[in-house]
């Protein structure tokens, strides 16, 4: 099926130079940044943690503009990329100023673009919005570990049958994402049955829209034409034949009143002459709103027949009739509409917003009408009532911010600013920067101290926590499957993981043992491995989670890292001070050789100590009279490279990488170029090799690592005791 869809793009990428001359004489592609979809920026990126959204057009862009906003203030994030596919999108978006937001319009879905694109950009996170489902995008962000968000996410009856005859495939493309944020009940229902896995329905996001008003040099003349008429309707987004029905509507109340006017605006401006001549036809005179004769005080519909208009009328209107209603297009989306003040009146045809529509008509502020009669019934009711009340407004402020809210705090797990360890950390000594931070140290402490677990041991499930004291290193992963294959015979077992988008190299190589629940919350993953009737759960990770009581807690230390300087998080890289090691029932030690300070240290919190190290499964497939170069991106890259050099491999290179580095396709060229150049073989651990593309992986071998533990039989005897 993929191969099928590339075949359909590149059939496109060939014509394209004649769709897009098309449409820059439509005036639907700018003359300029046309390049843009063929995956040439015209904007450059800055250095560090960027963000991208796509949303395709208008509706999507508005939606998200809070969004952004809100991610504009985080100081973690230099950049954030928006892009669209349409130029009216674009024009939106220069009406909001941000700082760190630039636009540029979306590529064309084919591989090669998707990889220039993203080779550039190199996003941190990638947001689609609704409907956006391009699978070339999706697949090439996956296999980059980059993570991917379906934002807003909408799925219609039609759009839905369509996946669900290809089910195969889309199980394929929507397992991709990692997070799915529905805007309503119908679309986590097909978003599940189309095989997407991290589903939370929040709402939608259109309800904290930015009420932006829009402000334009024609404001005046329209106020001084509109302050001595009584607008009967505004009619917005309307589609071929409701122009006509709105303008049926006016001449049925135009009998007694001669003052009235109805304002139309056409959801596709190119049709606005047609519109004009049809109405006319009716009897009904028109005038348009680009028009540069005077408005004539004798005119009965007024056109709108340019972009970006909509907000300016909204002001000035207390009825608005919402089109692609009476024909069945879905409805437009009537909270612009209601936050403006504005009495709605819709067809039946509103599937695209049912949730919305429904909880408006409730507090009477939207009605469903049917056809003309019904239309002109409607009309009048609402003519002798007062606009939303500010009470009404308020309610829909406040559902708006708490699913802005929400989404955020979804969002945020994704885009977590990276601590790089600081070097001071490591000395033995305390420098002048510890002491400086030593403050903030104490506040953690305190902070520490107030926290008290609460939590009760499970009565069904024994629970195994592998955690550590001292940020990042020392070995946890390892030993939490170990365990694993240790107890998989007696038990029915499972390894419990809290869920983070930076470490799917972890979660892949733990999903190679058995079976893994990996959630947002631990508490959430142990629960449904106790439904499942699983008799022992490993934490991998977990040590400081207040929300569970451990059967058993294992606290491990690398032996080269030791404790660092001894002092807490922002001073040092503990996370408790060392006399919480009494609460834990096993320190483990990860190391050839072993540090007796360490050892020292841990015996005085009369704590049972167990040590390990690591060593080669197979040196077979190795020739070590080969040079090498070796890369990495772990959290204790020293310790991989001590131990290769100590089985007696000659490496002539390293490159060492943030701890789970995302390598992109440039990294991996440029590793294998400086290979080439020097005739070096390549080297990396397991859990680097998971995060590759599989093309990248080619020429590149991984050494397989085992944990060996010392007195393995007392090891596992004692935890068997202690369960």
């Amino acid at each position: 099926m993929l191969i099928f869809y590339r075949i359909i793009i590149l059939i496109l990428i060939i014509i394209s130079p004649i769709i897009i001359l098309y449409r820059i004489f439509k005036n639907k592609e700018h003359h300029k940044r046309f390049f843009e979809k063929f995956a040439i920026p015209s904007k450059k990126k800055i250095n560090g943690k960027l963000v991208w959204i796509h949303g395709s057009s208008v509706g999507e862009i508005l939606s998200i503009m809070p969004i952004i906003e809100k991610l504009e203030k985080r100081n973690h994030i230099k950049q954030i990329l928006l892009t669209s596919s349409t130029l009216s999108s674009s024009k939106v978006f220069q009406k909001f100023k941000f700082k760190k937001t630039i636009h540029q319009f979306f590529p064309i879905d084919n591989d090669f673009l998707v990889k220039k694109f993203l080779n550039y950009w190199r996003p941190s996170v990638a947001l689609f919005v609704e409907s956006e489902i391009w699978p070339n995008f999706i697949l090439n962000i996956k296999k980059r570990n980059i993570s991917l968000i379906l934002l807003n996410a909408r799925l219609t009856k039609k759009s839905f049958k369509k996946w669900y005859k290809i089910s195969n495939y889309a199980k394929y493309i929507f397992r991709s994402f990692d997070l799915c944020l529905p805007q309503n009940t119908e679309t986590q229902f097909y978003l599940k049955k189309l095989g997407a896995k991290n589903i939370k329905k929040i709402g939608n996001l259109k309800f904290s829209e930015i009420k932006k008003n829009i402000k334009d040099q024609s404001n005046l003349k329209i106020n001084n034409f509109f302050k001595n008429k009584k607008i009967l309707l505004t009619a917005v987004s309307t589609h071929n034949t409701e122009e006509t029905f709105c303008a049926k509507i006016h001449k049925k109340f135009l009998k007694k009143n001669s003052n009235l006017v109805t304002i139309i605006i056409p959801r596709h401006i190119d049709r606005c002459l047609k519109i004009k001549t049809e109405i006319e036809e009716i009897g009904l005179k028109v005038h348009l709103h680009s028009s540069k004769n005077k408005i004539s005080n004798n005119i009965n519909v007024y056109l709108v027949d340019t972009f970006g208009e909509t907000k300016t009328f909204l002001e000035i209107s207390k009825l608005v009739f919402l089109g692609g209603s009476i024909v069945n297009h879905g409805g437009q989306n009537p909270l612009e509409a209601a936050r403006f003040g504005c009495k709605i009146i819709h067809g039946p045809n509103v599937s695209n917003f049912n949730e919305i529509y429904y909880l408006l008509s409730q507090n009477n502020i939207s009605h469903k009408i049917v056809n003309l009669n019904s239309g002109i019934k409607s009309v009048k009711k609402f003519q002798s009532k007062k606009s939303i009340s500010k009470k009404n407004i308020d309610k829909l402020t406040t559902i708006g911010n708490k699913i802005l809210n929400e989404n955020l705090n979804e969002i945020k797990n994704y885009i977590k600013m990276k601590i790089k360890k600081p070097r001071f950390w490591d000395n033995k000594r305390k420098n002048f920067l510890a002491l400086l931070l030593y403050p903030l140290t104490l506040f953690l402490f305190i902070v520490n101290l107030i926290k008290i677990n609460r939590a009760k041991p499970r009565k069904k499930i024994k629970t195994i926590c592998v955690g550590n004291i001292y940020l990042g290193g020392t070995g946890k992963t390892p030993l939490s499957i170990k365990l694993y294959n240790h107890f998989k015979s007696s038990f029915k077992t499972a390894i419990i993981k809290k869920k983070y988008s930076d470490q799917i190299d972890e979660q892949k190589l733990i999903s190679l043992q058995g079976k893994l629940f990996c959630e947002k919350s631990r508490l959430n993953a142990l629960e449904k491995a106790e439904n499942e009737d699983f008799e022992l759960a490993i934490f991998d990770d977990g040590l400081q989670d207040k929300k569970i009581k451990y059967d058993l807690s294992i606290v491990c230390f690398n032996s080269m890292l030791g404790y660092g300087n001894g002092l807490l998080i922002p001073a040092g890289p503990l996370r408790e001070n060392l006399f919480a090691l009494k609460k834990y029932n096993i320190a483990f030690i990860n190391g050839v050789e072993t540090d007796q300070k360490l050892v020292d240290e841990i015996k005085n919190n009369k704590i049972k100590i167990f040590e390990g190290y690591y060593e080669f499964e197979s040196l077979n497939d190795y020739d070590l009279n080969k040079g090498y170069l070796l890369f990495c991106g772990i959290g204790n890259p020293d310790s991989f490279l001590d131990l290769v050099k100590k089985n007696n491999f000659n490496v002539e290179n390293k490159l060492f990488y943030p701890d789970h580095y995302q390598y992109s396709d440039d990294d991996i060229r440029k590793i294998k170029k400086i290979a080439k150049e020097k005739n070096l073989n390549i080297i990396t651990t397991e859990k680097d090799y998971l995060r590759l593309d599989t093309l990248n992986k080619e020429g590149i071998n991984f050494i397989k690592i085992k944990l060996v533990i010392k007195n393995e039989n007392e090891f596992f005897n004692y935890i068997k005791k202690s369960l």
